[in-house]
């Protein structure tokens, strides 16, 4: 009985606080997270209004270049090694304007 109260003890870890730049770069990455979510949610809008059976089906991919966010439409080709963009939507002055 001693030996299973010790044994779990002796594979313990010890955990330490982050450090700031750690903190940092996990504030930086959320908060571009937050922009991504925002840009695939204000240009997949923009693809519905110009078409809304276009989306159902597809996925996106954003990117962010030149301070503006790009997000593609699409799907995997069928042997999944591509992805067949079949709309871009392309952000305006405003954060939430996209034109496709």
């Amino acid at each position: 009985m001693l030996l299973a109260v010790t044994v779990p003890g002796a594979f313990a870890q010890t955990v330490s606080a982050p450090t700031a730049q750690e903190l940092t770069a996990i504030t930086e990455r959320g908060i571009l997270l937050n922009e991504y979510d925002r840009a695939a949610w204000h240009a997949s809008d923009a693809v519905q209004t110009a078409n809304p059976k276009t989306v159902e089906g597809q996925h996106y991919i954003a990117k962010k270049e030149n301070g503006k966010w790009n997000v593609v439409f699409g799907k995997l080709t069928p042997d999944r090694n591509l992805f067949e963009v079949h709309y871009e939507a392309v952000q305006q002055t405003k954060p939430q304007e996209f034109s496709v």
